[in-house]
């Protein structure tokens, strides 16, 4: 019955979809059009949202709460935000040290083959700093499992206003142009992840150890990328050309 009911469901929405296609009223919408033929400027999502156990951390850093564990407490915070750095940082620094390259292999042949030289430099911009903005997630959900929800809503809000601030002063500066965009974007989420932290430490009274946390995952991330950047150059002079412009 639970089946029959669901098939019943999906026909009853998909139905109304197929004739609203049909009838030719969704069209495209022409401020999309640059983004079908070039590059998304935003930093990936698969980065972003990435799996750093921020969800699976609430039972636990809820039980420990409760009962005042402040050593399953201090465990816990430091294990989610130290895999959401190794996983941020790297990934990060990777596409920072090869924006180009990468650009270069998926879009010199085509349209957007001009833009490449002002896309790189953006593109490595969000990977130096998209670390800010992939354990702000992790830190929302650590939040939560402690009784502290509303400090999101508080962090991200002055972040969003910061950065709208930030987009219209610096992109109206002729010399900063759409750059802008990296500064007030990397703003904001520096307020959210700054005033999360503070948050987070208040509540559990966890004193984070910077040096397993941070600086450990930051010195392997860097060596990372200078291996993944000699490699990158490497293989350039050996391998054929056409693996690395896109034909």
């Amino acid at each position: 019955a639970r089946l029959l009911h669901d098939r019943d469901t999906h026909s009853n929405w998909e139905q109304p979809l197929s004739s609203v296609r049909s009838s030719g009223k969704v069209r495209p919408n022409p401020s999309l059009e640059p983004t079908r033929t070039g590059m998304a400027l935003g930093p990936p999502p698969g980065v972003v949202h990435h799996p750093s156990g921020g969800p699976s951390a609430i039972p636990a850093l809820s039980a420990a709460y409760a009962v005042k564990d402040k050593r399953a407490l201090k465990s816990s915070v430091e294990s989610v935000l130290r895999v959401g750095m190794i996983i941020s940082l790297a990934s990060g620094i990777g596409m920072g040290v090869l924006a180009e390259p990468i650009l270069r292999m998926f879009y010199e042949n085509g349209k957007s083959a001009p833009a490449i030289s002002i896309a790189a430099p953006i593109m490595a911009a969000y990977g130096y700093t998209i670390f800010l903005m992939a354990i702000s997630q992790p830190m929302t959900n650590m939040l939560q499992a402690v009784g502290k929800a509303n400090v999101p809503v508080k962090s991200l809000t002055v972040g969003a206003v910061v950065k709208v601030v930030a987009n219209y002063i610096f992109i109206g500066i002729p010399s900063i142009n759409i750059n802008g965009a990296v500064i007030g974007t990397v703003l904001c989420y520096l307020i959210v992840v700054i005033y999360n932290y503070i948050a987070l430490i208040k509540a559990t009274k966890v004193k984070v150890n910077l040096m397993s946390v941070v600086v450990k995952p930051l010195i392997s991330s860097v060596l990372c990328g200078v291996a993944a950047y000699c490699a990158y150059g490497i293989s350039y002079k050996i391998l054929p050309q056409r693996l690395f412009h896109g034909y």
